[in-house]
């Protein structure tokens, strides 16, 4: 394996864990739009995903197309959200956990929150 792949791949799995989505390989397959194989590859870093392809995952994961694929640049594209929105991330990033819970059930985001088991 490459070690421009190794980093893609830890790349990947840091942007699946940030958009806390299901990341069972098939469910993840389906919410990328490729197949579960193609989720194995990219997290063992055996492929990386053509440029549309990039840039529509990082779409779905909220992550900067250039760092998943690169590295370079930031995480998430931050920049892009309004200062409304700059300043809901900011408070979300400073509230606890418990915090987090009371706000997302008061969403009905209760889905977002981890299941007892993990």
């Amino acid at each position: 394996m490459k070690k421009c792949d190794e980093q893609f791949a830890e790349r990947f799995k840091a942007a699946v864990a940030h958009a806390g989505v299901d990341d069972t390989q098939i469910a993840l397959g389906k919410f990328l739009g490729v197949s579960g194989v193609t989720v194995w590859s990219y997290r063992k870093g055996e492929k990386l995903p053509r440029m549309k392809k990039a840039s529509e995952i990082a779409q779905k994961l909220g992550v900067n197309v250039n760092w998943l694929m690169t590295g370079n640049g930031e995480m998430t594209n931050d920049s892009e959200l309004s200062e409304l929105e700059k300043k809901v991330v900011d408070e979300l990033r400073n509230a606890s956990e418990a915090e987090l819970r009371v706000y997302l059930r008061s969403m009905g985001l209760e889905h977002l929150l981890p299941t007892e088991d993990g």
